[in-house]
């Protein structure tokens, strides 16, 4: 692993790739630095597909990530998002989706969110690609 937190790739298919590593702050920082990137460059009227991979880290620190999003969402929150669609992807033993309906519910803007098991992983990217 090298010491890496959090891999990003934006997919040729225009999916925002968020893979955690592990379950830490530096790595919650890490995906905030990347999401305000991805944030600056989005056009308005395209649709926005994030997949958010948690399968490997596990549980995230929850306050922590919490505020992080929340002032990301201020911060970008007077723009206007059109077809927002984030897949969770979670660990079985670690069920993310509380946790981000939570986060996402300070959220400006209609966002769709569902949440799949690791092993769902493809299911999840058909998901975002039907909107």
């Amino acid at each position: 692993m090298d010491g890496m937190e959090l891999t990003y790739q934006q997919r040729d298919d225009e999916i925002h790739h968020f893979q955690f590593l592990r379950a830490t702050r530096t790595a919650v920082d890490a995906f905030l630095m990347q999401l305000d990137d991805v944030m600056e460059r989005y056009v308005p009227g395209a649709p926005m597909l994030i997949l958010v991979d948690t399968g490997e880290a596990g549980v995230l620190p929850f306050g922590y990530t919490f505020n992080g999003v929340r002032d990301a969402i201020k911060k970008h929150g007077s723009r206007e998002y059109h077809n927002f669609r984030i897949a969770l992807v979670h660990s079985p033993s670690a069920t993310m989706a509380p946790m981000w309906m939570s986060i996402l519910s300070v959220v400006p803007t209609p966002v769709d969110v569902k949440a799949f098991p690791a092993t769902a992983r493809e299911t999840a990217i058909v998901w975002l690609l039907e909107s």
